[in-house]
């Protein structure tokens, strides 16, 4: 039980993740339902193909996730860091077979790439 939902162990990340280059695509095999409700900040990157990825673990406190476009020295040329609030929900379910191309940035925070026609 995380804040009052039922929350599953369903990540399952290759040895070293941790330890990858910051803003380089990697492929966890996972099986995740992740929500982002309508009307509330999601805090976004955009690499410079223009795909999009939503943070999914954080960090820095909640307080600074707002501001963190501020406190980025190593986001790659072309990229951007946005705070998008969605007008419907944001839902990504998520098995080994649809892969989930991720990010971490210089912070250790993973973000997942959303779906284009998500966006």
């Amino acid at each position: 039980d995380v804040g009052g939902a039922q929350m599953v162990y369903g990540a399952n990340l290759a040895p070293g993740t941790a330890t990858l280059p910051s803003y380089e695509v990697f492929y966890p095999s996972k099986t995740q339902y992740l929500l982002w409700m309508a009307g509330l900040p999601t805090y976004q990157l955009t690499d410079a193909d223009g795909y999009n990825y939503v943070i999914q673990g954080y960090k820095v406190e909640t307080s600074e996730l707002a501001t963190l476009g501020d406190q980025f020295e190593e986001l790659p040329e072309g990229w951007s860091y946005n705070v998008i609030t969605p007008d419907e929900d944001l839902i990504l379910d998520l098995t080994p077979e649809t892969g989930a191309p991720s990010v971490i940035d210089e912070f250790d925070q993973v973000y997942i790439r959303i779906p284009e026609d998500d966006t």
